[in-house]
Formats: structure tokens, sequence, C-alpha cells
């Protein structure tokens, strides 16, 4: 095992993956020197952002163009994955926090139905029907479980299928229904972007975590 670890490769594979940038918070000055700027503040997730590149928005779908970049105090032409940054757009878009801005040909799908890999790590046992919420992202959403397809074994003997619950430390493929449209990732495609917490709404503790397919 030792020689395994020390011999695995620690680059960040999410480099080479499509690019997402949620939108964590929008910069409005609102100053005499600076009354009409609009900015807007994320971690770049798997790729890189350069100055001029056309983006999409989602869920508007509204389409524009990278005006700037600055990364601290310094405007850069391109931001790498895993930057912090401030971006602007040459169209005046109205965006908000849990936005998505992507690169208008490579697009995230968009659904209220998703199906995951679920680990879950409460002692309230997850049935068909619990009602829950699901945090994808910056991103809340009201969840209903749809079905619950099978339980898979931790010992690699298989799976269990004809399961009523998923208990604590049960790991389980599951479909959930949304009450409201997700952008999304398959998780093997894009590691950010496809993964979810999952929140008992009653406790508000955290409940597990789901990797979608």
């Amino acid at each position: 095992l030792l020689t395994f670890l020390d011999d695995l490769n620690l680059s960040d594979q999410s480099d080479c993956n499509s690019l997402r940038f949620p939108v964590q918070y929008v910069v409005r000055p609102k100053t005499d020197e600076f009354h009409d700027f609009r900015g807007y503040t994320g971690k770049l997730y798997g790729g890189d952002l350069t100055v001029g590149e056309e983006i999409t928005v989602f869920p508007s779908m509204l389409k524009s163009r990278i005006k700037e970049i600055y990364f601290y105090h310094d405007r850069i032409k391109k931001a790498k994955a895993g930057n912090s940054v401030l971006i602007t757009l040459t169209d005046d878009i109205n965006l908000c926090r849990g936005n998505m801005i992507v690169k208008s040909n490579d697009l995230p799908l968009v659904s209220k139905n998703i199906t995951a890999s679920v680990a879950w790590m409460d002692t309230d046992s997850l049935f068909n029907g619990s009602k829950l919420i699901i945090q994808h992202g910056v991103n809340k959403v009201f969840a209903k479980v749809e079905r619950i397809h099978y339980k898979i074994n931790t010992d690699y003997s298989g799976i269990e299928e004809q399961i009523s619950e998923v208990k604590i430390n049960d790991i389980a493929r599951v479909t959930f229904k949304l009450n409201a449209s997700i952008f999304y990732d398959s998780f093997k495609s894009q590691r950010d972007n496809g993964s979810f917490i999952i929140i008992n709404n009653k406790t508000n503790n955290t409940s597990g975590v789901g990797f979608i397919e």
C-alpha cells in the first residue's frame, strides 16, 4: 500500500476537464469611479479561461464573452483551473450567486432528475419517498427519493437488490426527483460539478454525499 501511495501522480486531474465557474458573489461597488462596474467572483474548476472566450450563463442560457479577468489586484489574460478570480463580461447580463459560467462549446447537463451513487452517513435511514435537501455547489434544492436501485457491498461481493432502506455506512445507487433543475456533469467527467451533499431537512445534519452517474 505504501509503495502504491508513493507512486501516485499528485497532479490535479481536474485541469483537463470541462470548465465550470459557479458564481459566488456579484461585485457592484456603486461608486463614482466604478458606477457601472459589475464583476463576478468565484473559483475556476476543470479548465482555463481566457479573455475574449465565448461563454454561456446557466440557467438563463445567455451568451457573452470574457472582457476582463482579475487575479487579486492584477489584471490577467488567462486564469488557470483552481484560481479564485473576478471576471467581467462584454454584455450586461443579470447574474446572481449560484449561476454558472461555462464555455459555450462545452455545456453541462440540466435536469430535475438525477441518479447517483450515495454514501450514507446518518443514523436516520434513507427510504423510497424520503424528502431531503441536496446542495450542489452553492445551490440548494428540495429532493425526493424516487427509487433505491440497489446497495453496493463494500466487501466487493457485488450488489444487493430489492432493498427498502439505506442505512448508515451503506453505499447505494439512488434516483432523486428535484424541485428545480440543476446544471451538472457526471462525476467521472467533472468531479467538482458531479458531486453533492445531502442534508436532512429536519435536523439540518449532513446525511450523505452523492456522486452523479
